[in-house]
């Protein structure tokens, strides 16, 4: 869902890419080249043995075209790089004149090709590096109403004969947009399963316990792939009261997924040995659909890490996608979205036009009166939000809603600690326009509907490292476990 600090389209947007590039022997530093073209403006900076250094105008002309890539830089990197990567961060409280380089974070050494790296800064930070290391500057290059910025940190590098690859990168900002993370596409740096892995795990699951969980289609996406999830449920065919849970409706969201795969498994590990669990269970039946968006998801892991939106291709635009959180019918199309296709909060053409929103139109509006809470998961921020997102005003349920919210913020705080601001969602992120969480509550007159914004708070943002999964599905799980509790005690009367 978040998209502050995105909002100037990063060059990954419009097609970074990386390639073998051949390495003088010895050669001290990264052999890279790149190149940023401005219309018709192109800067080509060479350092000699180390990063790339990057010169641009404080200010270039707005171009004559309307036409949104003109607005933005293409780059193309050409990168080598030979072994596992250290990444740092540059720290901009400097000791001595010199600025702390704490470890931020290891690259996986389990895929044989590990990371491809490239380099843009300033040449007094290159020289502030340590002379005993090897390091390049990551930067991000972003265009807006003409005035092109760039973003960056350190890494260090390490280079081993062992391995010889060079996949495609991209780069991303941080929370503050000041500082800029790398990002490996084509490798698998979150656990996380693919499409088609997600599918056969919920095919596994329904064949491990046929007597509780059972398959569910809600739709099918632009390009033919079916909507599917699980329902959870000891009951059969019953009319039980009901609680739904979805996530991956923007694309490069992970860990919402990965999320939504742990508590399947958790839940069901702990089906008659828990007697919590067990008994949530035995009361309600759980939809959980992982993956809303596996168009999207799946252009994640193929072609573009970053990738928010669906892949419909748009009428009159050569750019594709449309954002289904965005495409529901309640104030569609005013504030926090947008009616350009290029945009990444693009609203799409009318109201349900995408085949995500009407799958979770239409599975909602199959439970009828049955759904008793319904929960969006995204990423990041560390937030719990309940209506309403399109204005900064409260439900008329606000006093029940609320007490909800903080049964399932101190459950989620007792588990690790972890801090996760509450609110309304107008109040607490920004105003959004025809999302889910107000549809819900407006039309489909769910009382308790929630998006729950997982980890981080922005210094890994989407990127999140594989060995945050478990605690944020422990967080997750505890939080609707409270939260499943608490509707049993003050809606159902159990």
């Amino acid at each position: 869902m978040r998209t502050r600090g995105l909002g100037r389209r990063p060059c990954s947007d419009i097609g970074c890419s990386a390639r073998a590039a051949p390495q003088k022997e010895g050669r001290r530093g990264v052999e890279a080249r790149l190149h940023v073209a401005y219309g018709s403006r192109m800067t080509r900076n060479r350092s000699k043995g180390g990063p790339v250094l990057l010169t641009l105008a404080d200010r270039e002309p707005r171009p004559k075209s309307t036409n949104h890539s003109a607005l933005s830089p293409r780059c193309l990197a050409t990168v080598r790089a030979k072994e596992p990567v250290r990444v740092r961060r540059l720290d901009r409280a400097h000791s001595a004149g010199r600025p702390r380089l704490p470890r931020l974070a290891a690259a996986p050494r389990d895929h044989g090709c590990t990371a491809a790296i490239g380099g843009l800064a300033p040449a007094h930070h290159r020289r502030a590096a340590k002379e005993k290391e090897r390091y390049a500057v990551l930067g991000r290059c972003a265009a807006s109403h003409g005035t092109l910025t760039l973003s960056y940190f350190i890494i260090s590098a390490r280079f081993s004969p062992a391995t010889d690859c060079c996949p495609s990168f991209s780069l991303v900002s941080d929370d503050t947009g000041e500082l800029a993370m790398v990002v490996v596409l084509n490798l698998q740096i979150l656990a996380q399963l693919s499409e088609q892995e997600i599918y056969g795990f919920l095919d596994s699951t329904a064949q491990k316990f046929p007597n509780i969980v059972s398959r569910v289609t809600i739709g099918k996406t632009g390009d033919g792939v079916a909507i599917r999830g699980i329902k959870i449920s000891s009951g059969g065919n019953s009319s039980r009261p009901a609680i739904w849970v979805d996530s991956g409706i923007h694309a490069r969201e992970w860990i919402s997924t990965a999320s939504a795969l742990y508590i399947i498994d958790r839940f069901l590990a702990s089906y008659n040995d828990s007697d919590e669990v067990t008994k949530l269970i035995d009361t309600f039946d759980w939809y959980i659909f992982p993956v809303i968006n596996p168009d999207g998801y799946k252009y994640t892991w193929t072609t573009h890490r970053l990738w928010r939106k669906n892949r419909v291709r748009n009428v009159a635009s050569l750019c594709r996608g449309v954002d289904a959180n965005r495409n529901f019918d309640v104030r569609f199309g005013l504030a926090g979205s947008s009616a350009n296709p290029c945009a990444e909060n693009y609203a799409g053409m009318f109201p349900f036009s995408e085949a995500e929103s009407r799958a979770i139109r239409d599975g909602i509006n199959n439970l009828k009166d049955r759904l008793k809470v319904y929960i969006n998961l995204h990423s990041y921020s560390q937030m719990v939000m309940i209506p309403y997102g399109y204005s900064k005003g409260y439900t008329t349920d606000y006093k029940s809603q609320y007490e909800a919210l903080e049964k399932l913020v101190t459950a989620i705080r007792k588990r690790n600690s972890a801090f996760y601001r509450h609110g309304t969602a107008g109040q607490t992120l920004y105003i959004t326009s025809g999302a889910a969480l107000d549809w819900v509550y407006d039309k489909a007159k769910v009382k308790h509907t929630f998006v729950i914004e997982l980890r981080d708070r922005g210094l890994f943002g989407f990127i999140l490292p594989r060995e945050f999964i478990t605690p944020t599905g422990d967080e997750l799980l505890s939080g609707l476990k409270a939260l499943a509790f608490h509707i049993m005690k003050a809606e159902l009367g159990m």
